[in-house]
């Protein structure tokens, strides 16, 4: 007893979110207190409370008592940008003190964050003094501000403590002697404190490294040891430092003894935390699927129904012995205030095993009927009572949407605001990355571990690598920072500030400081809001056609050989689950017709079920062997590649359907003890030889069920996924123009999906318009009439939104040139020099001129714009004839022109009557008039133009520089930029190529080639504008070589069959597939020559 002390002040890698410290674990210090014979640990950390949670898993681990506590920030007065805070020790006693300590701790981040999240002297005083212990930290921290001291005496009484420590360097040594006079003068106690950041004297290495990785170095720190000491040591490391005399070190560490009694281990429960928005939710809930029922029973056969009826009741009855009733109600309302009052956009499919459950599409929580779909759902999957009681777990239904903020916003409505948080996803080092790091800080260069990080495996065993992973292997776990979880949304049923506490992620989102796994240890409830693009342009699509979102059941009526010629011909960019370029090969071989097809086809183009593939895409005929278990396959070609396949297998094997799912994942997580297996696998051969009548085949049968358990996926998640591509063939196929120009705008910063969109265009014969100034506006937009797509100038790289609307608020403006254009724009300051000089190179303001002339003509501009006068040494550099720069210079020196005041005054005519002061000289002209006139003074009243007296109009005057030039754009040569510089430009900046020349469609330009056999070139036609892939022969090539970039001439084409590379080698197939026979690769000059006549 008289060697026990409390090790309040530590930290551990958690609290590297808000100050990057720490590689030491939470784990390390419960292990180094049972080796102390300690009876607790502390989850202190910079800026923050610690993660809470796993503290809490460890202390029932280690059967330690868990302390709250925190090293704060503090400043006066949080609100004032002030970097000089100070280190401040707050550590909870009981309950109580944890919520006020999160709801602190919490402002700090909403309202105290500058660098850092500080507390200041509101939160601090507002803390209640009997629930807390305060001490004034390390060298960082009050100890020398006395006001502050007697304040906090005076508020936190004897639970405010003055700290030492007993590292032997002078900045420490001034600290103890300065608290020692304190505490004499006061009377305030005094305590030890470690300051831990390591364990052992010698994990100062690995934490140095890790610094030193970081770029971070603590000057102030150096020669202190930041470890978890025994009782003796400390003892000794205060005599060598020779501040604190026997009696005073025995007192400091006895005044840890404050925290002896304190335990808060049982602070988080693992009970069931569903909030309850019913008192009565059983009868509720059966009311809303009673009523839903009577407005849809019509559309069920009348000798269905009972089957549906029975459904509805047995799922209602799972309900209701698992207390899920709440459950229900909150994402019904939910999604009811979403639609109904933030105009939420819910997709018709669902996600996971939810639409398993017919009754969630009672409550619109799916549109998938389970009774009537087209493969088998079990409702069983999604939820059982021997699972939700067993497992003491909740359901999961995930609330995917077009977008998720009406369903965030429709939650806090529901539940309250403050019971509503974004959940948090740490950010661990993993074995590469640590890896990486460690690499760094021992000095070697990322090119030398580059290629070992990628594959540590293969290098463990090596000579040097070896012992340099092993080395690395402290890294890995450790915490560098937090995230806002991709989608999750904690549901309480209490204020989450204060029960679990808020934090800032880097992007600056609030969050509770909850992470996915231990929401589901501690039984929160979470609800995923994930914003589905494919449904934004789904969603999209039919608003801009004009038609509502058919139903499921619509669509399945819907769907055609249109539809499913989208997959047929691979027009599949931006299509659900068929949009990448693996995906869309095989599913154009393939040819899925039906709904039931299109979810098989989901299902096994997962990693797990690639030795089933080629035969299934393929159509190969595939069996099991014993032709009762090919029927019950049926739904998946006979194949095992659902769960519910398994699920099938197994219920036909006379395992009851409420336990099957949970054999799955047993088998997949190889759970299972070996005498159990055994007896699962007895009872499974008796039921396969009374369904056989012989043991023969199941081993086989088995074998392939060991496998599939690991790999095959959720039924109703396969075909929530395959209707989401079905919606987006059918538009694709039967609205492409609405479908193009909705998806143009989504992926417009997608160079990638935005060259594929442009190549199918062509299928519909949908032309695309480059943006153009005064007609395009920041969107795509189409014209039904001529069948195009007119491009949004938003999606060109670098143009965000506010340049192309201030450009499309100018179309109505009279520019006779352009200059006129670049004063306005300059003036606007809208868009900057980037921005404009790519609008030029991709000729948008080709009303003007050609580019190369445009472009020079900006250059000058922003050379002399604004200026009064031009250096003669600049003559050269600006390319300015000097005869013309003296013609509209007012004076000349030895080294300048002057350009002050202006050339002429000029009429502006104007649509309203303008008044003019007395004594101003009026100009008139007639409209287009190069000459002006004067006309003496001007009376105060409105006047009409003698030349042009319909007009009424106003005086303005331009610059001789702007003037100057004008003359210059007019007289300047009308050049554009070479083909390679103008298909370069635009394959850079808008990501498709639009331009076309008045020639023969045989010149074209190469724009990839594929030399993995014989070459394979992709054309793009400088007279048609279409793009082509075809091949070369490898002699052919060889002898007239050309690469990316090159005008060919093509003179001759050959249409031959495709061969396909198979296990016997190269096969020919019935599909046919272009050869270039003859072409000839032209040189700049010759192209010049060809393309010579205009665009």
């Amino acid at each position: 007893m008289n060697n026990k002390y409390y090790n309040y002040h530590c930290h551990n890698h958690k609290g590297n979110i808000k100050a990057l410290d720490v590689i030491v674990k939470q784990e390390d210090y419960c292990k180094r207190a049972l080796e102390l014979e300690h009876d607790a640990f502390f989850t202190t950390c910079h800026g923050m409370q610690g993660d809470i949670f796993e503290a809490t898993t460890l202390a029932h681990e280690y059967n330690l008592k868990m302390i709250v506590g925190a090293e704060c920030y503090y400043v006066p007065n949080r609100f004032e940008k002030d970097k000089s805070n100070r280190h401040i020790i707050i550590i909870a006693l009981n309950r109580e003190g944890i919520m006020e300590l999160n709801d602190i701790i919490s402002e700090s981040n909403i309202t105290g964050m500058y660098y850092k999240p500080r507390i200041d002297d509101e939160l601090l005083f507002s803390l209640t003094p009997k629930n807390f212990v305060i001490t004034t930290a390390c060298v960082a921290g009050l100890w020398n501000n006395e006001d502050l001291i007697l304040r906090l005496k005076k508020h936190f009484g004897f639970n405010f403590y003055l700290e030492v420590q007993n590292h032997n360097v002078d900045i420490q040594k001034e600290v103890n002697k300065h608290v020692l006079e304190l505490s004499k003068k006061h009377n305030i106690r005094i305590i030890h404190a470690n300051d831990s950041h390591y364990i052992y004297p010698q994990d100062a290495k690995n934490r140095d490294l890790f610094l030193k990785a970081k770029g971070i170095i603590y000057e102030e720190e150096n020669n202190f040891i930041l470890d978890y000491p025994d009782y003796d040591e400390i003892i000794n490391r205060y005599e060598i430092q020779g501040v604190l005399n026997k009696n005073q070190i025995k007192e400091a560490l006895e005044s840890t003894l404050v925290f002896e009694n304190i335990d808060c281990s049982d602070y988080i429960n693992d009970d069931i935390k569903l909030p309850s928005i019913s008192d009565k939710p059983n009868q509720v809930l059966k009311q809303i699927l009673n009523d839903k029922w009577n407005e849809i029973k019509d559309e069920v056969p009348i000798s269905d129904r009972p089957r549906y009826l029975e459904a509805i009741r047995y799922e209602m009855d799972i309900v209701e012995k698992t207390n899920m009733a709440n459950y229900f109600l909150i994402d019904y309302n939910i999604t009811k205030i979403a639609k109904e009052k933030y105009n939420g956009v819910l997709t018709k499919s669902g996600r996971g095993s939810a639409p398993s459950f017919y009754i969630t599409k009672l409550l619109d929580l799916t549109n998938i009927d389970r009774i009537a779909a087209p493969i088998t759902l079990f409702p069983t999957r999604f939820m059982s009572v021997e699972r939700i009681l067993g497992t003491r777990s909740l359901p999961d239904i995930d609330l995917n949407s077009a977008d998720a903020e009406p369903f965030i916003k429709a939650s806090k409505d529901l539940l309250g605001e403050e019971n509503c948080e974004w959940m948090i996803s740490w950010k661990p080092l993993q074995a590469s990355s640590g890896f990486r790091l460690y690499c760094k800080a021992i000095g070697l260069g990322i090119n030398e571990y580059n290629d070992v990080a990628k594959d540590l495996d293969k290098y463990k065993d090596d000579a040097k690598w070896g012992k340099i992973i092993e080395d690395s292997k402290p890294f890995i776990g450790v915490v560098e920072g937090i995230s806002e979880s991709p989608c999750s949304m904690c549901l309480g049923t209490e204020n989450l500030r204060k029960a679990i506490g808020l934090v800032r992620t880097p992007n600056n989102k609030i969050c509770c400081m909850l992470d996915g796994y231990n929401c589901d240890k501690y039984k929160y409830l979470k609800n995923d809001y994930l914003t589905v693009t494919v449904w934004a342009i789904i969603r999209d699509v039919c608003n801009l056609a004009n038609i509502p979102i058919p139903t499921i059941k619509e669509l399945d009526k819907m769907l055609d050989n249109k539809t499913f010629d989208i997959y047929k011909n691979g027009l599949t960019c931006t299509i659900n689950q068929a949009d990448s370029n693996f995906a869309t090969g095989l599913v154009m071989k393939y040819k899925p017709k039906s709904a039931k097809e299109m979810s098989a086809f989901v299902a096994i183009i997962r990693p797990g079920c690639a030795s089933l593939l080629d035969d299934f895409i393929n159509r190969k005929d595939y069996t099991t062997g014993v032709p009762e278990l090919d029927n019950i396959l049926e739904d998946s070609s006979h194949r095992l590649i659902y769960q519910e396949s398994i699920m099938k297998y197994l219920i036909w094997l006379g395992i009851p359907e409420t336990g099957s799912y949970d054999i799955i994942k047993k088998i997949a997580k190889k759970k299972f003890k070996e005498p159990e297996l055994k007896a699962l696998k007895d009872k499974l051969i008796q039921g396969w030889k009374k369904q056989v009548g012989k043991e023969d085949g199941f081993e086989e049968t088995w074998k392939v069920v060991e496998d599939a358990s690991r790999y095959s996926f959720n039924c109703s998640h396969s075909l929530s996924y395959a209707y989401d591509s079905l919606y987006g063939a059918y538009l694709k196929a039967h609205y492409p123009l609405e479908y193009y120009t909705v998806a143009f705008d989504y992926y417009k910063d997608d160079a990638e999906r935005t060259s594929k969109l442009t190549d199918e265009l062509k299928y519909f014969n949908i032309k695309l318009s480059k943006p153009k100034f005064r007609y395009s506006q920041a969107s795509y937009f189409i014209d039904r009439e001529t069948n195009t797509i007119y491009k949004g100038v938003s999606s060109i790289k670098y143009l965000n939104s506010g340049a192309p609307s201030f450009l499309y608020s100018l179309k109505d403006n009279n520019y006779n040139t352009f200059v006129e254009l670049l004063v306005d724009i300059a003036k606007s300051n809208e868009i900057n020099t980037r921005q404009m000089e790519i609008l030029i190179k991709l000729q948008f303001f080709q009303e003007f001129g050609n580019n190369k002339k445009l472009l020079k003509i900006y250059e000058l501009f922003n050379k002399v714009y604004g200026k009064k006068q031009i250096s003669k040494n600049k003559l050269l550099e600006y390319e300015l004839d000097e005869n013309l720069v003296r013609k509209y210079a007012t004076k000349e020196s030895d080294t300048n022109y002057y350009m002050e005041g202006s050339k002429k005054d000029v009429i502006y005519l104007a649509e309203k009557p303008t008044r003019f002061k007395t004594g101003e000289k009026a100009v008139w002209m007639k409209e287009n008039a190069k000459e002006v006139q004067f006309y003496g003074l001007l009376p105060n009243k409105p006047v009409l133009s003698r030349l042009a007296p319909i007009t009424r109009c106003c005086r303005g005057r331009t610059s001789r520089m702007i003037e100057m030039l004008k003359e210059i754009e007019q007289n300047m040569p009308n050049e554009t930029f070479s083909i390679r510089q103008q298909i370069e430009y635009e394959k850079e900046y808008a990501g498709y190529i639009s331009m076309t020349y008045n020639v023969d469609k045989s010149y074209c330009y190469v724009l990839d080639v594929d030399f993995k056999y014989s070459p394979k070139i992709k054309l793009y036609s400088l007279g048609s504008g279409k793009e082509t892939w075809c091949k070369v022969n490898k002699n052919t090539f060889a002898k007239s070589p050309f690469g990316i970039g090159t005008v060919l001439n093509c003179i001759k084409f050959e249409k031959r069959p495709r061969y396909m590379k198979t296990e016997n080698g190269f096969e020919k197939t019935e599909e046919k597939e272009w050869w270039l026979n003859v072409y000839e690769p032209l040189e700049d000059d010759e192209v010049n020559k060809i393309l010579e006549g205009g665009e």
